[in-house]
């Protein structure tokens, strides 16, 4: 998940807002056992996903970590 998380960072760039809000779900990631709490750590991600709605690259990418989420929960499962 580091690999995503440093490409959403280079995505937003200095855009601060955005690089907090990012920082943020890594931290959130990390807390919640690396995503395994996954109703907290979509949340963030949905409130990522609505400041970035003028930039469909960041909105992809963002979408991919929730796949990645969504993925490793159902395998957990």
């Amino acid at each position: 998940m580091d690999f995503h998380i440093n490409y959403l960072l280079q995505l937003v760039g200095n855009k601060a807002e955005l690089r907090h809000a990012v920082l943020m779900l890594q931290q959130t990631m990390k807390v919640m056992k690396a995503g395994r709490r996954i109703k907290m750590t979509v949340w963030h991600l949905e409130c990522l996903k609505k400041m970035c709605l003028n930039d469909p690259e960041i909105v992809e990418a963002i979408d991919l970590v929730a796949d990645c989420l969504e993925y490793r929960h159902e395998l957990e499962e």
